[in-house]
């Protein structure tokens, strides 16, 4: 038996990183003449925090027909800070011009089971099985505020259980030193 363990860890503290958008606009005026609108979303200030903290356990055992590995693996991945503001005004002015801030956190955590297995059959034939299971967590929050008077926040709060289980298994049978055949077999899950 072979045994191996990872463990890792991620962190980013990103500030200032963002895009302007500026887009230009041919609509119709009630009167159906075309009016030109430029659209400027500028992008003002930005704040981002990343960590992603992976750990891996693997097993694996190895003999003259038989080669059989099991991971086992949790990954923890989270943007406690993330958040930009900008403002958004219009070319000709209409007086909907506004600044604005945006926060989008998220805290994500996965159980990851992975096999592997490969097996030397009588009469040439060779198996070749890779099941795995997936679960993941994720709470998800995003606040839109803006300057505009008489307008709400917009918040989402909303929270992931999703559950994948997918796999293959091949068959393989050398004929000959020229031809062999195979059967591929797959399968997959996803619930949420």
């Amino acid at each position: 038996m072979t045994y191996d363990l990872y463990a890792g860890a991620s962190n980013h503290n990103i500030n200032h990183s963002g895009t302007s958008i500026i887009g230009d606009y041919s609509l119709l005026s009630p009167d159906g003449s075309p009016k030109q609108i430029t659209r400027n979303e500028l992008f003002e200030n930005s704040h981002f925090k990343y960590n992603q903290y992976p750990v891996t356990f693997r097993a694996i055992y190895d003999s003259d027909k038989t080669q059989i590995a099991n991971t086992v693996g949790f990954n923890f991945d989270q943007s406690p800070t993330a958040e930009t503001s900008g403002s958004l005004t219009y070319h000709p002015g209409n007086g909907n011009d506004y600044s604005y801030c945006r926060a989008e956190p998220y805290t994500s955590r996965y159980l990851v089971w992975q096999g592997n297995y490969y097996f030397i059959l009588p009469r040439n034939f060779h198996l070749s099985v890779t099941p795995s299971i997936n679960y993941g967590h994720t709470n998800y929050s995003y606040n839109y505020a803006t300057s505009q008077i008489g307008t709400s926040d917009i918040v989402n709060q909303s929270k992931e259980n999703a559950l994948q289980v997918k796999g293959s298994a091949t068959l393989y049978k050398l004929i000959n030193n020229r031809q062999n055949a195979f059967f591929p077999c797959l399968f997959w899950l996803y619930i949420k």
